[in-house]
């Protein structure tokens, strides 16, 4: 396979895992642990802060899989007309710049909890 195919489908997998990922913190079906959803001293000091969180945390989630994979497939469709760096170039963003902003958003929705 072509690499500029590989690196657009491994992003579209990334965002379509997020998605994943987001859906049983959405529907409240993890119970505290310390390996899946958002561990901090406070979701896990408390049940109804960990479902809340993980709820709010979960949609912003999914909202990012969402851009990841949609742009992921834009690259996709548009990879013979652009350059290998620019696919990882923009994958990279389309992944990092989504995830960073459901990092920020729950630290300031969990300091509201």
């Amino acid at each position: 396979m072509e690499p500029k195919t590989t690196l657009s489908i491994c992003f579209l997998l990334t965002g379509i895992s997020f998605i994943g990922i987001s859906i049983p913190l959405i529907l409240q079906k993890i119970p505290p642990n310390q390996w899946y959803g958002w561990r901090t001293k406070k979701s896990l000091s408390n049940k109804e802060i960990w479902y809340e969180i993980n709820r709010y945390g979960g949609k912003d989630l999914f909202a990012a899989g969402l851009v990841a994979s949609v742009g992921a497939l834009v690259l996709l469709i548009f990879r013979t007309e652009l350059s290998e760096s620019a696919i990882s170039c923009s994958g990279l963003v389309l992944l990092l710049v989504p995830l960073a902003i459901v990092v920020f958003r729950g630290f300031r929705y969990e300091r509201k909890l």
